[in-house]
């Protein structure tokens, strides 16, 4: 079953669109070595920082692009947007590369967490759907779950 419809993105129930179509949109889904990204810190480091390196080349404006581009609305809608572009509930490919653009230059940290969120929460499941939690992974928030229990 189909929740959300949008350009290449088709989502299982449940799945929040733009953070699917963001990790979909930047490949992250798509990695070979998911887990060990995730279980291996300076590896995900250097990968956010081969990725910044990669957007720096492709995005325009990139040295000027800072998150305090984002209005409030937006920030509050979970909406991203460069000036000039609509403000709608849903990203374009380059929008996306923008606001990774505005992370790389926060630090490639803050891609790192970008990165880990995608491969921990999100996958790419039979049929083209993106799925996230227990749709991708048995063991998902099972760690977090134990601690609190």
């Amino acid at each position: 079953q189909i929740e959300y419809d949008f350009e290449h993105l088709h989502t299982a129930p449940g799945v929040a669109p733009l953070q699917a179509k963001m990790c979909l949109d930047m490949g992250w889904l798509d990695l070979p070595n998911r887990q060990e990204l995730l279980d291996d810190f300076d590896l995900l480091d250097k990968k956010a920082e081969d990725s910044c390196e990669s957007l720096r080349l492709a995005v325009p404006g990139y040295a000027n692009i800072t998150m305090s581009h984002y209005n409030a609305d937006a920030a509050l809608e979970g909406v991203w947007h460069p000036p000039g572009s609509l403000n709608r509930s849903h990203a374009s490919k380059s929008e996306l590369l923008w606001h990774q653009a505005a992370k790389c230059n926060m630090g490639h940290y803050a891609l790192a967490c970008d990165i880990a969120d995608c491969l921990y929460h999100f996958c790419k499941l039979p049929g083209g759907l993106v799925g996230s939690g227990k749709q991708c992974r048995d063991d998902w928030m099972a760690k977090a779950l134990e601690s609190i229990l």
